[in-house]
C-alpha cells in the first residue's frame, strides 16, 4: 500500500454532492458506489462551510499503489476534523474505512497522519473522538493512536488524545 491523505477543497466537496464524475476528474480519485457513506453525505454542507485552503477539514484516504488504468488513486476511506477548533483549542476527529479495506491498518495510519496535521496547527490543543461502545475495531485504533477513554454513556465512548507533543 502507498497511502496518502488528500485534502478535499470546497469545490471537491460541492462536486461530491452534485456530480461524482466531475469530482473524480477534479481530484484524481476513483470513487466506489459505497462512498461517500450516509453519515458523511449528511455533513458535507457543514464541511464545505468550515474548510479552507489553509485548514482543510476533510481528507480522502487513497491508496496510490492501486490506481485505476487512467491513473486515478483508489479511495479507501476518509478522515477529518468535525469543523474548526473550539475557543480552547479542542477539535473532534472522525474516520471511516471502506468495508473491503478494513483490518489492514488503514484507519490507524490515517488517524496518526491526521494527528500530525493537528500537531502542526497553532489553533489545536486537544483532539477528541467518539465511537460506539461495541465498535472494537475503532476502540483499538483510538488506543493505538494514543487516545484514552474519558467516559461512556453505555452506547458510546468519548476519547481524548494523550498529547499532541511530537512523538
Amino acid at each position: 500500500m502507498d497511502l496518502a491523505l488528500l485534502p478535499l477543497s470546497v469545490l471537491a466537496i460541492e462536486l461530491l454532492s452534485t456530480d461524482r464524475s466531475a469530482f473524480e476528474r477534479a481530484t484524481g480519485i476513483a470513487l466506489c458506489a459505497e462512498w461517500p457513506h450516509a453519515s458523511l453525505r449528511e455533513v458535507l454542507p457543514a464541511i464545505a462551510a468550515t474548510t479552507s485552503v489553509e485548514a482543510p477539514v476533510a481528507y480522502a484516504i487513497v491508496d496510490r499503489a492501486r490506481s485505476t488504468p487512467d491513473g486515478r488513486a483508489l479511495l479507501v476511506g476518509d478522515v477529518g476534523f468535525h469543523g474548526r477548533p473550539s475557543a480552547d483549542g479542542t477539535i473532534e476527529i472522525g474516520y471511516s474505512v471502506l468495508e473491503a479495506e478494513r483490518r489492514k491498518g488503514i484507519a490507524t495510519w490515517a488517524l496518526r497522519a491526521l494527528l500530525e496535521i493537528a500537531r502542526n496547527r497553532d489553533d489545536v490543543r486537544t483532539v477528541v473522538a467518539g465511537c460506539d461502545a461495541d465498535n472494537d475495531a475503532s476502540i483499538g485504533v483510538l488506543r493505538a493512536c494514543g487516545f484514552e477513554s474519558t467516559g461512556s454513556d453505555g452506547e458510546s465512548i468519548r476519547w481524548t488524545s494523550r498529547s499532541l507533543e511530537p512523538a
